[in-house]
C-alpha cells in the first residue's frame, strides 16, 4: 500500500514556521480576565458532588459514561463512591486538572484529572450528570488542592481539547470531520483543532494528535510555553495534518510536476519549517497511495536558527477539492521514535471525497 517510487528534488528554500503556526495556536491562548488565583477557591475543597458521571478514555456500552456516583474533593485528594467503580485519587498523585471532549461524545465537555499510579499514567474524568450545570464547581473544587503553579498570569484555555476513546495500546478512529477524512491515532491521545480553538472551526487548517493534552488551563504562561515546545520538538509524540485549499494539479488520480513542485517549496518555506529554519539536504519524494488516492511521501531535513537538526516527513494527499498535508515533524531526537506510530496512523487515511482529476502542467 505504501510502496514508492523515490525521486530526489532540486528545490531548497530557507525555513519559517509550520511550528511556529502550532505553538502560536497553543501558546496563544488568551490570559483570563484579572488573576485566577487558586487560594479563591481553596474553600470549595471538602466539597461532595452527588450524581456525578465517571468515565476514562473508554465510555460505557449503552451511555456516555462508566459510572455513576458521588465525588468527594478534600486536602488528601479525590474520593468517588460508586456500587460500580468506587477508588480514590490522592493529591500527591495529580498531574494535571482541566476540561475536555472525548471524540465518542463531542457534545459533553469533561473535568479530567490526569493522575499516575503503579500502572502508570491514568485519566479519570468527571461530569455533573445534571445537565453538567456543577462541572466547572467540579473543576475549580479540584485545582483548589491540585498542585498548582504561582497564580500570577494564569492562562485560561479557551475550549477543551478532544480524547480519543479506547483501550489503550488500541487505535481509535478520529471522526470529527468525517465529512473529508478519517484517520486512526492511538487510543487516550489529545486531538486539537485549530480552526476550533479560534471559533470558526471548517474544511481549513490544522488538526493536531498528540500524546499528551495540549490544554494547560490554569497554568503560568511560561508552562504554556514550555508544554508547546515539548509538543513543537517531539519530545511529546504529536503529529498533524494542514487542511489547505486545492490547486492546480493535484486530484486523487495525480499530481503534476508543477504541482509536485508547488507543495515541496511550500514544505521549505517560512511558512512551514519555523523562523530562520535552512534545508539542510534535498527534499525527497516519493509516490505513495493515501487513502486509496494518489499522493506524494516528503522528506525533509533542516537546521533551525539555534542549531537543533529537524526532521518533517509529509505525505500529501488531494481529493480534488482539499489538499491534506499529514506531517511528522520533530528534532532528529525524537523522530524516529516517533515515526512508527505516525506511519501506522497514515495507512488508515481515509478520504471522503475522491473527485476527479485537476489541470494542470
Amino acid at each position: 500500500m505504501m510502496a514508492e517510487a523515490v525521486r530526489p528534488s532540486s528545490n531548497r528554500g530557507v525555513g519559517g514556521a509550520m511550528g511556529f503556526r502550532f505553538r502560536a495556536a497553543v501558546a496563544g491562548l488568551t490570559l483570563a480576565a484579572g488573576c485566577v488565583c487558586f487560594q479563591s477557591v481553596a474553600a470549595a475543597a471538602g466539597r461532595k458532588f452527588k450524581g456525578v458521571w465517571y468515565r476514562t478514555e473508554e465510555r460505557g456500552k449503552f451511555a456516555v459514561f462508566l459510572a455513576s456516583g458521588d465525588l468527594t474533593v478534600g486536602p488528601e485528594g479525590l474520593s468517588f463512591d460508586s456500587k460500580k467503580r468506587p477508588f480514590t485519587i490522592p493529591t500527591s498523585s495529580i498531574r494535571r486538572v482541566h476540561m475536555a471532549k472525548f471524540d465518542d461524545s463531542p457534545g459533553y465537555k469533561w473535568m479530567v484529572v490526569e493522575y499516575a499510579d503503579q500502572g502508570g499514567a491514568r485519566i479519570a474524568a468527571f461530569r455533573d450528570g445534571a445537565f453538567g450545570k456543577d462541572s466547572d464547581a467540579i473543576l475549580a473544587s479540584v485545582q483548589s488542592i491540585a498542585p498548582s503553579p504561582s497564580p500570577a498570569n494564569v492562562v485560561a484555555n479557551p475550549e477543551p481539547d478532544f480524547i480519543m476513546p479506547g483501550e489503550p495500546g488500541a487505535l481509535s478512529t478520529y471522526r470529527g470531520h468525517a465529512q473529508q477524512f478519517t484517520i486512526d491515532v492511538p487510543s487516550g491521545w489529545f486531538v486539537r483543532d485549530q480552526s476550533d480553538v479560534r471559533g470558526s472551526a471548517g474544511t481549513r487548517g490544522v488538526i493536531a494528535f498528540a500524546a499528551e493534552s495540549f490544554n494547560v488551563r490554569g497554568g503560568s504562561v511560561e508552562d504554556v510555553m514550555k508544554a508547546a515546545l515539548r509538543h513543537d520538538t517531539g519530545e511529546v509524540p504529536m503529529f498533524f495534518v494542514d487542511r489547505h485549499p486545492n490547486g492546480p494539479g493535484m486530484s486523487c488520480e495525480t499530481y503534476t510536476k508543477s504541482a509536485e513542485a508547488t507543495v515541496v517549496t511550500s514544505f521549505q518555506s517560512a511558512a512551514s519549517l519555523g523562523k530562520g529554519t535552512t534545508v539542510s539536504k534535498p527534499a525527497r519524494v516519493g509516490v505513495v497511495r493515501i487513502g486509496d488516492c494518489f499522493g506524494l511521501k516528503v522528506r525533509l531535513h533542516a537546521r533551525e536558527s539555534d542549531g537543533h537538526p529537524l526532521s518533517m516527513l509529509v505525505y500529501t494527499v488531494s481529493d480534488g477539492t482539499t489538499r491534506f498535508d499529514f506531517t511528522l515533524r520533530n528534532h532528529d531526537e525524537f523522530f524516529e521514535k516517533n515515526l512508527p506510530a505516525f506511519e501506522k496512523s497514515i495507512q488508515t487515511v481515509k478520504l471522503a471525497s475522491r473527485s476527479g482529476a485537476e489541470t494542470g502542467h
